[in-house]
């Protein structure tokens, strides 16, 4: 198995964009950068609950390639977007 850190770019997690219903491709890579810069919001009433197991077993599940649900992404004006259900696994990857 490749280092977590060779795997950022091809390793692909899908996202449903609510306005427009499209299904659109993101990296890990592309994750990161667009939380640290920001594109990602997060409701701020939800909280991260996802305990050291679950966070474990999100790693395994990319490094084995196992499906991972969708993000649900709402868009906003701004290019940015609006987390609606995922908050938690981009949390653990951007960690």
């Amino acid at each position: 198995a490749k280092p977590w850190y060779c795997m950022t770019d091809t390793v692909i997690l899908f996202a449903i964009k609510m306005k427009s219903h499209q299904i659109v491709e993101f990296s890990i890579s592309e994750i990161v950068l667009s939380r640290n810069q920001e594109r990602l919001q997060f409701h701020i009433s939800k909280q991260l609950v996802w305990t050291r197991e679950l966070k474990k077993d999100l790693v395994y599940s990319v490094f084995e390639n196992f499906p991972i649900p969708f993000l649900y992404l709402h868009e906003e004006e701004n290019d940015s977007y609006q987390v609606l259900d995922g908050q938690n696994r981009i949390a653990t990857i951007v960690d």
